[in-house]
């Protein structure tokens, strides 16, 4: 995933004007929807690394609506295309949407699991290099990046900022058209808010975190030298999503972009014969998704849906998820090791906050240190 970053653009004529812009590392050579109608055969010698690596990527984050333009490629050393993911925005969304007579609808639609791909082995250094993560620390460590980028982006003045907060909330309360009439720059007559700071849904990062730790269970549980599949993995982490994809999947002859399209249907996504053209803007993705852009940006210290809101409601949520795994794990040291390893097996799968607070009360009450 290329690194991206916020930018500010003064423009001093007889007015001043603020524009703001995203500036993203530049990546790939081509994006994946022209390389695929320059020539049907690029998905096939697709590098099974990478594919791995985007797919692990792909289903923690889970994308609203990762079309085939929003991968750029570029060949490696071995002459196989890597796919490089851009356009990431609509992002940690719910996998399902309710839609008329409380019917549910995919919210979550990946060209990347379209793929003749899903039924290929997970490759093997990827799931080695997902297993030694301490998946606490990564987005302990990532959340504190993102409200360091924030504070650096927004503030009370911009000598400390790129933006103030006052700039921040007009840019979202009039959104695109806050640059209307100013000489160079188009506008679309439809309205779309800008959004400059970091937003999430409630509780998104939890359930993030709660599909990393169960890829990590079930990879866990491979024999060594033994393989699951992309699909075997996503069926077994998002059953229901997989269910979509499997019917697509199985139908013979029929192509990834066919599969994708059939998704799609009575989507936010508007189809056309060759393309795939997006009609909900991001207010709408939000309004879908309960999240009041304007009302988090009134009280923007607070910024109620922030990194640092996040930060504090996934430490909660760790922490409340211990207890009963704290009390299991009791039970079993008191009942004592088994034969099969009862005890390590199941300390093994707990998560690091889990083994870090067991391993301290365990020391406090024996009144031991560490190395004893």
């Amino acid at each position: 995933v290329p690194h991206c970053c916020i930018g500010r653009l003064q423009i001093n004529t007889k007015t001043s004007t603020t524009v703001p812009f995203l500036l993203l590392q530049a990546c790939g050579t081509i994006d994946l929807h022209r390389a695929m109608k320059d020539d049907p055969n690029v998905l096939k010698t697709l590098d099974h690394k990478r594919y791995s690596q985007m797919f692990l990527l792909h289903l923690c984050v889970l994308f609203e609506d990762f079309r085939p333009e929003n991968f750029m490629i570029e060949k490696n050393d071995a002459g196989n295309w890597l796919l490089f993911s851009i356009d990431n925005g609509r992002a940690m969304v719910a996998p399902f949407l309710r839609g008329a007579l409380d019917k549910e609808k995919l919210n979550t639609k990946d060209f990347l699991f379209c793929l003749d791909q899903m039924f290929l082995p997970i490759h093997s250094d990827v799931i080695e290099e997902f297993m030694s993560l301490n998946v606490e620390d990564v987005l302990y460590r990532w959340l504190n990046i993102l409200c360091t980028e924030d504070d650096l982006v927004s503030s009370s003045n911009t000598s400390e900022g790129l933006f103030t907060r006052d700039e921040i909330r007009m840019l979202v309360e009039s959104g695109i058209h806050a640059f209307k009439g100013k000489r160079g720059i188009e506008v679309d007559a439809k309205f779309i808010p800008i959004i400059l700071r970091p937003l999430f849904q409630k509780k998104s990062l939890h359930k993030m975190y709660k599909r990393m730790r169960a890829i990590q269970s079930l990879w866990g549980l491979l024999k060594k030298g033994g393989s699951i599949t992309h699909l075997e993995t996503l069926k077994a982490v998002l059953p229901k999503v997989a269910d979509f994809y499997i019917r697509e999947l199985l139908m013979d002859g029929k192509k990834p972009n066919k599969r994708f399209k059939d998704l799609n249907k009575n989507s936010l996504v508007k189809l056309t014969k060759d393309d795939f053209e997006s009609w909900a803007s991001p207010e709408d993705i939000k309004h879908f998704n309960r999240i009041e852009v304007r009302d988090d940006n009134k009280t923007p210290v607070q910024f109620q849906f922030g990194p640092r809101s996040q930060l504090k409601e996934l430490t909660s949520c760790m922490q409340v998820e211990t207890v009963p795994e704290l009390k299991q794990l009791m039970m079993v040291l008191i009942e004592g090791e088994t034969p099969d390893k009862k005890f390590e097996r199941m300390f093994r799968d707990q998560s690091q906050l889990t083994r870090e607070y067991f391993v301290n009360g365990i020391f406090k009450i024996n009144g031991a240190k560490l190395d004893s």
